[in-house]
């Protein structure tokens, strides 16, 4: 079993604005499709922060999975980076069993690759932060990346004040530019399989095989180089 935890952030009832999908059903049942896919890579804490009652929903109850409760802000106007990284926060202030290292991932998507992300999260130094940036739009994606419990203050702590959907802040352009010039900063060396729909935009996030496949190839030139930015994203 690997020693890294895995952290999904969910929303089952959404009371943001700019979410594609607002349906409670439909996401209802993604979450649990989630949920028991990685249960089986890994220890799971599900953080959750909507008005839906986790503790009547007995098909929330797994094994391996850790349920942590929360609530909105009231700036429900700022969208959901704001809202889900106030809630990283306030659990990285409350757990009581605390994951040496953790993989985040947006709640709703399924990483097919997960078991090749958590090997390479678990060979990871406990300064190393794992995110993918890019630099051509200068953006940080925040849908995964994997952090020390140590680590997660010093480099995220607080940047939720700064995103604002509604001014076109988002999270990934914070990160970026909260970031840039840090040192143990580095991409995954293995391009993630990542499937589902985007909870921003309502498309499919599912690329071709082929596609994947020569961003893997982009992405060993840049690790070859020592970058720790990538340089392609399409």
């Amino acid at each position: 079993m690997t020693a890294t935890a895995i952290v999904l952030t969910g929303s089952i009832t959404p009371a943001v604005n700019f979410v594609a999908i607002s349906d409670i059903a439909e996401r209802r049942k993604q979450y649990l499709a989630a949920l028991e896919f990685y249960r089986g890579f890994a220890p799971v804490f599900f953080l959750e922060n909507s008005t839906y009652d986790l503790s009547t929903d007995p098909d929330f109850t797994m094994p391996g999975v850790m349920l942590r409760k929360f609530s909105m802000l009231p700036e429900r106007e700022r969208g959901k980076g704001y809202q889900e990284f106030a809630m990283m926060d306030s659990w990285h202030a409350s757990e009581i069993a605390p994951p040496a290292r953790f993989l985040k991932i947006t709640g709703r998507y399924r990483v097919e690759n997960v078991g090749y992300l958590l090997r390479e999260c678990d060979a990871a130094a406990p300064e190393e932060m794992l995110i993918d940036r890019y630099r051509r739009r200068h953006v940080a994606l925040t849908s995964i990346f994997s952090v020390s419990w140590g680590g997660y203050p010093a480099s995220l702590r607080g940047l939720y004040r700064q995103m604002n959907d509604a001014g076109g802040v988002w999270a990934e352009h914070v990160f970026y530019k909260a970031l840039a010039g840090k040192r143990h900063v580095r991409p995954f060396a293995t391009e993630s399989d990542m499937r589902g729909i985007s909870g921003s935009t309502g498309q499919a996030l599912e690329s071709p095989a082929w596609k994947r496949g020569v961003k893997q190839v982009l992405r060993r030139l840049d690790a070859a180089t020592g970058a720790t930015e990538l340089r392609w994203r399409g």
